[in-house]
């Protein structure tokens, strides 16, 4: 079976986004003058991320579920843990868990290769990986820290975003009708971010006659 689960953000963001930059209102200017990659790690010592994929095609749910914890509260005693699960109907394909353990003063990364020593350095490196997974020239993307991305953004989508002063959220939340492969598709997504730029909540739903694909993600400090 042919899955299509939906990608996450910039590349549906995008099918918005014009030629023209407009200026940015100022209440969106002043709420992510916050936005900042060293506030949001300082802010999130300890984070749990939690997705769920879903497709349904020809009356066949599939699922991927992917989680991950970081923690690094106590820098003596780091902790990583990811893990991801696929099933198809009530069927469970695969199931991937990696995670580091500590033992006689020694970090450990263990995973489905097996069981690899790592240095501090190396496992603050590896809970970086939930803020971003790749940086140039000081932008900052690939985890959930997307005060970067949507910065660069903002100009274009800035009809379809709130400010939730009171309770420092940004919500970005649209629905559009597109074609794809000659088939009429509605997509609706909803995004929220707070004063740090890093993710809150996702939580997107293409539908067509090809079936229906979700994407559901919640970001929570611990």
């Amino acid at each position: 079976m042919k899955r299509r689960f939906i990608t996450i953000l910039i590349p549906v963001i995008s099918l918005l986004t014009s030629c023209v930059r407009n200026n940015l209102r100022s209440d969106i200017i002043d709420f992510i003058a916050s936005f900042s990659i060293d506030l949001a790690v300082e802010n999130y010592p300890a984070a749990s991320y939690s997705r769920e994929d879903i497709s349904i095609e020809n009356n066949v749910t599939s699922k991927v579920l992917t989680t991950m914890t970081i923690n690094r509260k106590n820098e003596d005693n780091l902790v990583y843990d990811f893990s991801k699960i696929t099933l198809e109907g009530d069927e469970q394909k695969s199931n991937l868990h990696r995670y580091i353990e500590k033992s006689e003063e020694k970090y450990f990364f263990i995973s489905e290769d097996g069981k690899l020593e790592k240095t501090k350095e190396q496992v603050n490196a590896l809970l970086n990986d939930f803020f971003y997974t790749s940086s140039t020239e000081g932008i900052y993307t690939g985890g959930m820290f997307m005060g970067d991305a949507f910065r660069e953004i903002l100009p274009d989508i800035q009809d379809l975003v709130t400010i939730d002063s009171e309770n420092k959220l940004l919500v970005y939340s649209y629905v559009n009708l597109m074609n794809d492969e000659n088939k009429e598709v509605r997509i609706e997504q909803t995004v929220t971010l707070d004063q740090y730029g890093m993710l809150v909540k996702e939580d997107m739903k293409k539908t067509s006659d090809l079936g229906v694909f979700e994407t559901h993600i919640e970001v929570k400090k611990l």
